[in-house]
């Protein structure tokens, strides 16, 4: 009885811990969403990934914040620093999370936004992502959308045609 108890006792200040984690990443995240400025926004969502790593939701939300940086940001090498961050953070969240189809997109995404910049040296990577998403889940009409942009700037006809006639058949 007295190591059962001692158990419970084990069991009730792990989840009390794994809550109180929840807590502060969440709220790292909330004051990420209503951030006002950018950099302050990543500032709060970093944290929350540091507290809580692998959190799909506080990546996907970080790396949109990141576009909204690199919009704002001044200069080549403060707009490169921040999509390394954006690739960084999406590669995290795809090797922690490989069966999650939004993970995956946000790979993409994150490699995406560096090509539309002129970094397209990324297009692969950004469709090797997007495919993997794709592969998770083959109807998802932006992550669709997202491949037909990458297809495009690669000069892929043939998968560009295709990616076309999947999202006419979602209309």
């Amino acid at each position: 009885p007295a190591a059962f108890h001692g158990g419970l006792l084990a069991a009730g200040l792990l989840v009390a811990a794994t809550a109180a984690r929840l807590g502060a990443a969440d709220r790292q995240a909330q004051l990420g969403a209503r951030a006002g400025l950018p950099l302050e926004a990543l500032t709060h969502y970093e944290r929350a990934i540091a507290i809580l790593p692998g959190c799909t939701p506080y990546t996907v939300s970080y790396i949109n914040r990141l576009g909204d940086a690199v919009n704002a940001a001044q200069g080549a090498s403060a707009k490169a620093a921040l999509l390394e961050k954006g690739a960084a953070a999406g590669r995290d969240i795809a090797r922690r999370r490989p069966h999650d189809m939004k993970a995956h997109y946000a790979h993409g995404i994150s490699l995406l936004m560096a090509a539309q910049l002129g970094l397209t040296d990324r297009l692969p990577a950004a469709a090797a992502a997007l495919d993997e998403a794709r592969h998770l889940d083959p109807w998802h009409e932006p992550l669709l959308a997202s491949r037909l942009e990458v297809a495009q700037r690669q000069g892929d006809a043939a998968a560009a045609a295709d990616l076309q006639a999947r999202l006419a058949s979602l209309r």
